[in-house]
């Protein structure tokens, strides 16, 4: 089942129950889609249109949402909706216009968001969010899929206390 939030375009909410038979809207903690896998794993996406992606950062709406997406799921998705492209002079143009961003910054950002926990997908419009969606929904339904956990388990590397003091000691700075 997918669940969308409420306040998804009413289109877009219309297009996913035309393309996914069990769709329903309701109000999501955080996300604007969430699925569970067959093994009961929690998949969140926050979908982000190109210009309202470079407004949540501005306003510093994006790292406490998806601070939040990443806390109440298992994996969590930063789905990109539309075009961003770089100018000769390295600014983000995006189908409103140039924008006063540099793209390096923007990269910087969307990594920084990966590294905090967070997978980041795109799709160009609308219709391939409905598909991308969809397909993402098949995919964590493969058991060999499932390893992507946004989370990991910490690794053990079986050291004593004093192996582990020494380890870390011999690391410059």
């Amino acid at each position: 089942m997918l669940l969308i939030d409420k306040w998804e375009p009413k289109n877009l909410q219309e297009k996913f129950k035309a393309a996914i038979q069990d769709t329903e809207v309701a109000v999501l903690e955080a996300g604007d889609y969430r699925f569970y896998t067959a093994t009961g794993l929690c998949i969140g996406i926050e979908r982000k249109e190109v210009s309202d992606m470079l407004n949540s950062i501005r306003q510093k709406r994006l790292p406490d949402q998806i601070r939040r997406l990443i806390a109440t799921t298992d994996t969590a998705l930063l789905l990109i909706e539309g075009y961003m492209t770089r100018t000769p002079e390295g600014l983000v143009k995006t189908t409103r216009g140039v924008t006063k961003w540099t793209y390096t910054a923007i990269s910087n950002y969307i990594l920084s968001l990966q590294m905090m926990g967070c997978y980041v997908v795109s799709t160009s419009n609308q219709d391939g969010t409905v598909n991308q969606v969809s397909a993402l929904m098949g995919y964590f339904d493969k058991p060999d899929h499932q390893v992507g956990r946004a989370r990991p388990n910490s690794v053990s590397l079986g050291l004593s206390a004093s192996a582990a003091i020494g380890l870390v000691s011999g690391i410059p700075g």
